[in-house]
């Protein structure tokens, strides 16, 4: 049991939450847990009306990865140990490792925990699951409509397949403002060029079926 960390009820607005089956460290059985995603952090808990989390792992500068070795499952690795977690779907699977990369990817201190109040604030890196895009500030993640930059980094998951790559490299090039890339399917990240607006590139992204957010 995780001491003094916070209840199921005190963290305010999680960025994702969730029933998600985990495999124990010292015994290996898989049990489910209610994990709650906030900043940098993702606790889990035994039930949705928990006082304080069975345990805490601090997501910044995690890895996080599907794993082929159990159905619909991902691994987020840490200086400390693997976590073996399993989803109930490939769709759930996906959107977890998103904004689990997501919070991997934040500074540390994004989240404010008051102990006078006991409540979780949010800080400035907020994930955004409907667009996929991850912003550094702002309430909603989103980069503006009409932003365009030079170069813009994307991690895009649920490329599964050849096809599934080939249709990622179609979508880059055929894409308005893209005049070259750099897409790599082990890593599931691009590197894309030219005037780009990113917002509009996530959404052709998603129109394909992939799960990408911005870096």
């Amino acid at each position: 049991m995780a001491s003094g960390g916070p209840s199921v009820a005190s963290i305010v607005s999680p960025d994702k939450a969730g029933f998600l089956t985990k495999q124990g460290g010292m015994v290996k059985s898989w049990k489910k847990r209610w994990f709650v995603l906030k900043g940098n952090t993702l606790y889990y808990f035994v039930t949705t009306s928990d006082n304080e989390p069975t345990g805490v792992i601090d997501m910044a500068g995690a890895r996080v990865s599907a794993s082929s070795r159990f159905k619909h499952a991902l691994e987020i690795t840490t200086i400390d140990r693997v976590y073996p977690i399993a989803a109930e779907s490939a769709a759930e699977m996906n959107s977890w490792i998103a904004a689990l990369t997501a919070a991997a990817s934040r500074r540390p201190g994004s989240m404010i925990y008051s102990s006078s109040s006991g409540a979780l604030g949010g800080g400035s890196g907020v994930y955004s699951g409907g667009s996929g895009v991850y912003g550094s500030s702002g309430s909603s993640g989103k980069l503006g409509a009409s932003a365009k930059v030079e170069q813009a980094t994307l991690f895009i998951y649920g490329v599964m397949c050849d096809r599934c790559e080939q249709r990622v490299r179609s979508v880059l090039a055929k894409a308005a403002g893209v005049q070259s890339f750099d897409f790599n399917a082990r890593e599931e990240m691009a590197v894309v060029r030219g005037k780009v607006d990113v917002s509009e590139l996530v959404a052709l992204l998603e129109d394909a079926g992939f799960f990408p957010f911005a870096a």
